[in-house]
């Protein structure tokens, strides 16, 4: 199979995977909520689920080599993530004291696929996509899907508002996600299975990862992004339960403000993109952290429902680049051989300090008198972000630019993202 026809199947899967998202997503809190969630397993939901993404990244290396064809691996792993979506419909017919839980713990075994796919995923697609073009390329494929992301998430708002018995609409959204995920998993099989040579060097262990972390530029850079994460996890569970239970958002606003998240975090994508292929991904990503560090200091400032749409749209405009330039980092700093590994234990380090924050968080809400604005959600997004500007003041001392790139200072970076001046 050609380039370009594997470009194509990955573009149909990528379109339906889309969807999934938009109907998920933004709606899986609000689906626990709407179960009647506690404060406490929100912050499960969001740390256990982690904590076994983690555990998954230390066996994803062995598994890829193991099954012997990443096109294989990805197809299988996708179409299971995709039953576990579609399954979780069914926890509205369970008695209601074990839904939540029922819930959390399909969220948990569904993470576990897509925790097998995502590094597999991104290796065959580093090796499909020419280097030089990682920016552009991931950064239109992203907006071209965070275009379908955020029609998927209005229809789904709108839905929801229409159904008189809002967990029949969740169900339904859930099954239907599951299923455009599944039929997305049979298009990636259409790819190109590109050989990825394994050598017995190439092969080391999570522990032998740990070591390097005194000089390994790639390992110094994963702890950083990963102490940023556990920061930015306090606060994490609780800002779409801050929208519906103490702003009172009904589920047409809800929509309305995930659908301009969504927009924004799109429209920054090529921003991001173009100014990192030109300035390097790691001086453009320690930008980002500040940035995104200052987010939830900003969502305390006023205490209504226009200014938490307006934060909303702004983290997800700063949001976008953090993903897209902690990917493309990893695919400058590492080499085919190690990719799967190293993004695999990348995504292992992050999720378990997200899960630790999570964790952390749930505990905390309820200890933390509500000092700010009598709101216990408001001082966890206060709590949250003076964690996060000191992790992000570490992390960018951590590591380095990994090739060639244009020097530029903070303040004009700034005003290229935020398009203040032209690039």
């Amino acid at each position: 199979m050609s380039k370009e026809s594997s470009l194509k199947a990955q573009f149909v899967e990528g379109s339906l995977s889309a969807v999934t998202g938009g109907f998920t997503q933004q709606y899986l809190s609000p689906f626990a909520i709407a179960l009647g969630a506690t404060n406490q397993q929100l912050a499960l939901l969001s740390a256990v689920p982690n904590v076994f993404y983690a555990l998954v990244h230390l066996f994803t290396p062995r598994i890829a080599v193991i099954i012997g064809s990443r096109v294989r691996a990805i197809t299988w792993f996708v179409i299971g993530h995709g039953a576990m979506v579609a399954a979780a419909a069914a926890v509205v017919l369970l008695p209601e004291v074990v839904r939540v839980y029922t819930l959390i713990g399909i969220t948990a075994v569904e993470v576990i696929f897509f925790g097998l796919a995502s590094p597999i995923w991104a290796s065959l697609m580093s090796d499909t996509v020419d280097r030089t073009e990682y920016g552009r390329f991931f950064g239109r494929r992203n907006r071209i899907f965070g275009l379908i992301s955020f029609a998927s998430s209005c229809t789904a708002g709108v839905f929801l508002s229409l159904m008189r018995d809002a967990l029949t609409g969740f169900a339904l959204l859930f099954f239907t996600a599951g299923v455009c995920r599944i039929v997305g998993g049979a298009f990636l099989s259409r790819m190109d299975d590109l050989p990825l040579e394994h050598r017995k060097e190439q092969q080391f262990s999570y522990f032998a990862f740990l070591r390097r972390l005194p000089k390994s530029n790639f390992a110094r850079f994963v702890f950083g992004v990963a102490l940023f994460n556990l920061c930015l996890g306090l606060a994490a569970p609780y800002y779409n339960a801050y929208l519906l239970n103490e702003l009172r958002f009904n589920y047409l606003l809800y929509m309305a403000t995930v659908s301009l998240a969504t927009i924004a975090g799109f429209v920054s994508l090529p921003v991001w993109g173009r100014i990192a292929d030109r300035h390097g991904n790691a001086g453009v990503l320690k930008v980002n952290l500040a940035l995104l560090a200052l987010i939830p200091i900003l969502w305390i400032v006023w205490k209504h429902p226009v200014w938490a749409v307006l934060m909303s749209a702004l983290a997800a405009y700063v949001s976008g680049g953090f993903g897209l330039l902690t990917m493309n980092f990893i695919y400058d700093a590492t080499s085919p051989g190690v990719r799967t590994r190293c993004i695999s234990y990348f995504h292992l380090t992050n999720a378990m300090f997200t899960a630790a924050g999570a964790a952390l968080s749930g505990r905390l809400i309820g200890i933390i008198p509500p000092v700010v604005k009598g709101s216990a959600y408001l001082t966890m997004f206060a709590c949250c972000g003076a964690a996060a500007a000191i992790a992000a003041f570490a992390a960018s001392r951590l590591f380095r630019e990994v090739r060639e790139a244009e020097p530029i200072d903070r303040i004009t970076l700034i005003a290229h993202v935020f398009g203040l001046s032209l690039i």
